[in-house]
């Protein structure tokens, strides 16, 4: 049996956490999400901050609702941007010379439609060409993460875990529009099970 964790971790000490994880999952540890941190720690605004690298039509702000597609990368992912290089130096460090199985995580493409607003305050998910889209922006992220997490820490074999607590939303039209008065229309299962080998093939 092997013991590793999901989900984020109380605390903002990326260093403190990173030594606890490396201590305490031995045979399989991960990357922690420190979402204490505020926007740009939580899994929305973090894992935007590195799809919007890649994508820059995924740029995206804070608003009152969460987030929000806008022009270009502003302060709001600057700080998550700021969150996930002290994240990835602390894991180089902590890890040195480590040999092993690593676990890294992010939201996955159904989940980011789901909670992502365009610009007219409705979630991405109501354009089913926006969620292909974002499938394939999350696609080349999982490769540009894994590539540099691996030169970091070249003795580790990394697995990679997508979140998806909210694809049986999706699934079943549960995803309420802006107003609230009613939901957006459920993808086909068929559909999203493709989409998502297709996110597993690019790793």
């Amino acid at each position: 049996m092997k013991v590793t964790a999901v989900g984020g971790w109380p605390g903002d000490n990326a260093r403190a956490v990173a030594q606890i994880v490396r201590d305490t999952c031995e045979e399989l540890p991960h990357l922690p999400e420190l979402p204490e941190r505020g926007a740009g720690g939580e899994m929305i605004g973090r894992a935007m901050a590195v799809v919007s690298r890649v994508a820059s039509d995924f740029a995206v702000t804070t608003v009152p609702t969460g987030w929000q597609l806008t022009s270009g990368r502003g302060r709001d992912l600057a700080r998550a941007d700021s969150y996930w290089a002290q994240d990835l130096d602390t894991l180089e460090e902590v890890f040195d010379g480590y040999v092993g199985e690593l676990k890294l995580q992010m939201t996955g493409p159904f989940t980011l439609a789901a909670s992502v607003e365009d610009r007219a305050g409705e979630k991405l998910v109501r354009d089913h060409g926006a969620v292909a889209e974002m499938v394939g922006a999350v696609r080349e992220t999982w490769r540009v993460l894994r590539a540099d997490v691996q030169r970091r820490i070249p003795g580790a074999r990394l697995l990679m875990q997508v979140d998806e607590p909210l694809l049986a939303d999706v699934l079943a039209a549960r995803v309420k529009t802006g107003s609230g008065l009613r939901s957006y229309r459920a993808m086909e299962a068929s559909v999203v099970t493709e989409m998502l080998r297709n996110v597993r093939d690019g790793q």
